[in-house]
């Protein structure tokens, strides 16, 4: 064996040596549990993530027990179990993977995200994050706001799609493009409860199957969004002919809405809502500030 081998198989077993100390006896549960505070001192204060349970391994998977997310002082997010998969080359560069995999006490979502930064420019890309009967009161903030409509949703589907963002300091001057696509999409029960429309409920409605997905894209600009394109393929529940905008306050709450769309049930999905069942689109509108809504569907008030 030459010299230029033996320094090469040294060098070599040396990289070896080090990576399997690394991952041996680095301290990740430290690393994180610094970089979670600092979530906290960077948002002062307003936002603390807490997890009872850190398992992790530097190169492969990190194991998460409890893991919660509050803001000023109250939970708005809890996962008893988060597993998340990322490689180590890929946190060095640019664009960063992410794996992961979060059991929730209903349902439970999973898939890939990647991330790019290059200054005020922010890109978000989501592979095949798959919902399993997700239910949609566990997002406390969410919650709050389909509490006021009695509406807790279930939702099961697969996700693809972009999210980019150009920051500014002022969040109204900033721009924002998102274009999503639901795949096998499948939507819970929806209590509706209006008695004096004989509407006790939609039933369990699948709104996309194999391939044909549901298609979402929404623009974000001079502080104004902009729905250009909102189509739910159906059968059970198709939604056509979707625009409108919503103008962006200083204060979120009063954001104002303008929707509008036609959405058509299958009869399947309206047996215990006929005042629903119609043989031509019905009318959707929907008006009123993010607070407090004013959504009716065929002359019907599901938000009020």
């Amino acid at each position: 064996m030459n010299r230029t081998v033996q320094i090469i198989v040294y060098v070599f077993t040396l990289v070896v040596a080090f990576v399997g100390f690394v991952v041996l006896l680095f301290p990740l549960d430290t690393v994180i549990g610094h970089f979670l505070a600092q979530v906290e001192e960077d948002t002062a204060g307003k936002y603390r993530v807490v997890v009872a349970d850190i398992d992790g391994s530097l190169i492969f998977d990190s194991h998460f027990k409890n893991f919660r997310v509050y803001q000023q002082g109250r939970e708005i997010l809890s996962v008893p179990e988060l597993d998340v998969g990322f490689s180590l080359f890929s946190l060095l560069g640019d664009n960063k993977t992410v794996g992961f995999d979060a059991v929730f006490e209903k349902g439970e979502v999973s898939g890939k995200v990647a991330l790019s930064t290059k200054g005020k420019q922010i890109g978000l890309k989501m592979i095949d994050v798959g919902f399993e009967n997700f239910a949609t009161d566990q997002l406390r903030f969410i919650e709050d706001y389909l509490a006021s409509a009695k509406m807790p949703l279930s939702f099961s589907g697969v996700l693809d799609g972009t999210v980019s963002v150009s920051l500014e300091d002022d969040h109204r001057a900033s721009e924002v493009d998102v274009k999503l696509k639901i795949s096998q999409a499948l939507l819970g029960a929806i209590p509706i409860n209006q008695e004096q429309y004989s509407c006790e409920a939609i039933e369990e409605a699948v709104l996309a199957e194999g391939q044909t997905g549901i298609e979402l894209e929404i623009g974000l600009s001079n502080a104004k969004i902009m729905v250009n394109r909102f189509f739910i393929p159906g059968p059970d529940i198709k939604l056509t002919d979707f625009t409108g905008s919503a103008h962006i306050s200083r204060v979120y709450d009063v954001m104002r809405m303008s929707f509008d769309g036609k959405v058509l049930f299958s009869e399947k999905s309206t047996e215990k809502c006929l005042a629903l069942r119609s043989e031509e689109p019905l009318n959707l509108v929907v008006r009123g500030s993010i607070n407090k809504p004013n959504v009716t569907l065929g002359g019907i008030p599901l938000v009020q």
